[in-house]
């Protein structure tokens, strides 16, 4: 028979038993919601209608600049080049489009030259003012002629494969990018006031409107460059990482052609750089079509000028920075605003590829030289690296 007392002391043990297993279940919730929190040191993530979208705020990750550039190599020669288009393949070999002498040169990762082939002409193989250089995924160099609209496909010992004609696109074709999956990417204005990014199949049979944009016209007498240019990349997997440099927005789309991604980062507008101003204003004088055009410029520096994918699944915008330097942004794979780093503002046409930095360098002359560059990272930010 149990007293009173006793049972007293039953009843207080079932009560703390309990209240330990409330508490238990408590946080075992609070440490389940604080793991589906997706939430960052520095900006916020949420999934709207199967959209991620990445909030960034103006202060990175990294306070300290995220990596040097240490110069490695250059390929060319800075006195004969002065219209150029690169491409750099898996080996870090360079593939380069001389464009006044419709000539490419194909170097190895030293910097050597293995070869050299093409010819100006408008027979099989030959050359009318090409614009770009490509190298495929599966190895194949690509170039894009603006005169007779076509890719001309050859192969890495120079020997011409074949034809593909871009006569189906009716639009003018700004860009062009063949993605990994074998679909094209182009940049396409189909009249001065109206500008879109198409994904084409690998036949140009079907495409899909990325992105669009239509502008205000302007009388004639005057070039407008005030208008939101569309910028984009291709990354590894196919995606389209696209946007226009008024508003710090990167939209990711899928070889679908569905939106799964959104990027933004907080900006301070700033006044257009009077450096930029006064670099445009000595390039147009030097035209004589443009020496009596009127040029409006932005009241606002842009958010990014170049968008550049990197092989390890980073972003990189480009930005204006102080007078002769631009910056860097980088943002990791998530979409997350990582830090920065300055570049030199002469380095234009940015690829970034096993954690080497290349760029178009033009010098005073105007003539152009590629430049190759190990980014050497900060003991903070090499770890972060690891750790994505």
């Amino acid at each position: 028979m149990i007293c009173a007392s006793e049972a007293k002391m039953v009843k207080l043990n079932k009560i703390k038993r309990l209240s330990t297993f409330a508490g238990l279940i408590a946080i075992s919730f609070l440490l389940l919601a604080c793991s589906k929190q997706d939430t960052h040191s520095r900006g916020s993530v949420k999934t709207i209608n199967g959209v991620v979208l990445v909030n960034n705020s103006l202060v990175p990750l990294y306070a300290d600049p995220c990596f040097r550039l240490e110069k490695e190599i250059q390929f060319g020669e800075t006195d004969t080049l002065s219209k150029i288009s690169y491409a750099v393949d898996e080996d870090e070999n360079l593939f380069l489009l001389d464009r006044v002498n419709n000539e490419i040169r194909i170097y190895n990762k030293q910097g050597v030259l293995l070869t050299t082939f093409g010819k100006k002409g408008q027979g099989p193989g030959e050359l009318e003012m090409p614009v770009s250089l490509q190298v495929s995924g599966q190895g194949e160099i690509m170039i894009r002629e603006a005169a007779n609209p076509c890719l001309k496909i050859y192969s890495q010992t120079g020997k011409y494969l074949r034809k593909e004609s871009l006569f189906k696109v009716e639009a003018m074709i700004l860009s062009i990018t063949k993605a990994r999956n074998g679909d094209y990417i182009m940049l396409l204005s189909y009249n001065p006031w109206k500008t879109e990014l198409r994904r084409y199949d690998q036949e140009l049979n079907a495409s899909r409107i990325i992105l669009k944009r239509t502008y205000e016209p302007k009388p004639q007498g005057q070039v407008d460059l005030s208008r939101p240019d569309i910028n984009y990349a291709v990354d590894k997997d196919s995606n389209v990482i696209c946007g226009t440099w008024d508003r710090y927005e990167l939209f990711v789309s899928n070889p679908e052609g569905k939106v799964i991604k959104k990027i933004t980062k907080s900006q301070i507008d700033k006044p257009y750089p009077e450096y930029e101003r006064k670099r445009v204003l000595d390039l147009m004088q030097s035209s004589l079509w443009f020496r009596n055009q009127k040029i409006i410029f932005p009241k606002y520096q842009p958010a990014f000028t170049e968008i550049i994918a990197a092989d390890d699944g980073k972003l990189y915008a480009l930005v204006y920075g102080p007078k002769d330097m631009n910056i860097l942004e980088i943002f990791d794979k998530d979409g997350f605003y990582l830090g920065n780093a300055q570049i030199n503002h002469r380095l234009s046409e940015i690829v970034i590829k096993n954690n080497k930095l290349y760029g178009i360098e033009y010098n005073d002359e105007d003539y152009a030289i590629v430049k190759r560059y190990e980014m050497i990272w900060n003991f903070q930010a090499s770890n972060r690296k690891i750790i994505l």
